[in-house]
């Protein structure tokens, strides 16, 4: 006895459609459909692929397809979607055909598509997207993605890395580099570092980082300066085993009292947060110490006819400043006096000088300093 799946047409109509459990291929197109439960599929282990191409569905759940992971082929174009959850794609590891043209999507959230390795063509052509991020497949090899003309492209690769033959046809897409926009998925920030390890500069794997420890709800460390492949290496393993995330929350702290030890500077560090940490909890007055110390030792350079803002950005209070000013890393005479006005208030006197050279050195490494300059001209940019 086979599965019955049930659909209904455009003119109230409803039928049945028989399917045996070793059936590999269902086409149901061009039949007016409005409304189908997949439900039955999910006993369908065998099933390679499916097509519900050219009716008239409005709402489609995929979940029924998650223990489908045999599927090659995928297609619900040409219907009337507006909006797709693609997340039970994500143990498709066979995809390779992803055809979702022809709706009325305008924002796909592709993540999930990140562990579907093999996917060689993905449509998306004809929809409503006015912007679509496509990092979620900074690892895709020899993926073909087509797309209307008209739609703003962006990628967290580099244009450099971008055209390296592996990733040309991708490359040809894109309309913008060096996204830096929020990666909301640890499986996407793990199926994509290795290509940013081995790509991309470092200054980058900060950015997975500091998304990562956000999706984690320990965004309150701020800009730490922490060994960033060996905290990335834990973060994964304990999104693979949750019941590890104690020993992640212990290695965290336990780099972040040393950094304070060692005088290095963490960046928006909250305070009062840390007041519920035990092995933190004494040690807000000393953050604050070397926090007015860095705005005592700050000096800004207005020489060569710009004003250089970088070394404020790494001071916890001129970071919050700045960024409430929308400003990036330059400004001109007039920025500068509102900045000045705001430190004033704050009970800080700002040096300025024609000399950078009179700044103490940070002691955060390069590639920290360099990810956070890069946010802040982006973010400043991003307000114009």
């Amino acid at each position: 006895m086979g599965l019955h799946l049930k659909y209904k047409r455009r003119d109230g109509s409803e039928h049945t459609y028989e399917i045996g459990f070793l059936d590999t291929e269902i086409f149901l197109e061009y039949l007016g459909i409005t409304e189908i439960s997949l439900e039955p599929l999910r006993s369908m282990k065998r099933l390679r692929k499916l097509s519900l191409q050219d009716n008239h569905i409005e709402t489609l759940d995929l979940s029924p397809l998650c223990s489908c992971t045999k599927i090659e082929h995928l297609s619900i174009g040409g219907n009337n979607l507006a909006d797709i959850d693609l997340s039970p794609l994500r143990s498709m590891k066979n995809l390779s055909i992803l055809l979702l043209n022809d709706n009325k999507l305008q924002d796909i959230k592709l993540i999930p598509l990140s562990s579907c390795k093999k996917l060689k063509y993905l449509n998306l052509t004809k929809n409503q997207i006015s912007t679509q991020n496509l990092t979620p497949f900074c690892s895709s090899r020899d993926l073909h993605i087509a797309i209307d003309e008209d739609t703003e492209t962006s990628k967290l690769l580099s244009e450099k890395t971008m055209k390296l033959s592996f990733f040309k046809d991708m490359g040809k897409i894109l309309t913008n580099f060096d996204d830096l926009g929020s990666l909301d998925d640890i499986q996407l920030i793990k199926d994509i570092y290795p290509t940013i390890r081995k790509h991309e500069p470092n200054w980058k794997i900060y950015h997975l980082l500091f998304s990562a420890l956000n999706q984690l709800n320990i965004d309150w460390l701020g800009l730490p300066d922490l060994n960033v492949k060996k905290t990335l290496k834990e973060i994964f393993h304990c999104f693979s085993f949750p019941d590890m995330i104690q020993d992640l929350q212990t290695s965290l702290i336990s780099q972040v009292c040393k950094q304070i030890d060692d005088n290095i500077p963490i960046i928006l560090l909250d305070t009062e947060k840390i007041k519920e940490i035990a092995e933190l909890t004494t040690r807000p007055p000393r953050i604050l110490e070397q926090r007015n110390e860095e705005m005592g030792n700050l000096v800004i350079d207005v020489s060569n006819g710009f004003v250089d803002l970088r070394p404020m950005w790494l001071t916890t209070y001129g970071h919050e400043v700045l960024s409430a000013l929308a400003l990036g890393t330059r400004c001109n005479l007039d920025d500068l006096k509102k900045v000045e006005e705001i430190l004033l208030g704050l009970g800080f006197q700002l040096r300025i000088a024609d000399d950078s050279n009179q700044n103490t050195a940070s002691k955060l490494t390069k590639p920290l300093q360099e990810y956070i300059w890069i946010i802040a001209d982006k973010n400043a940019k991003n307000q114009v």
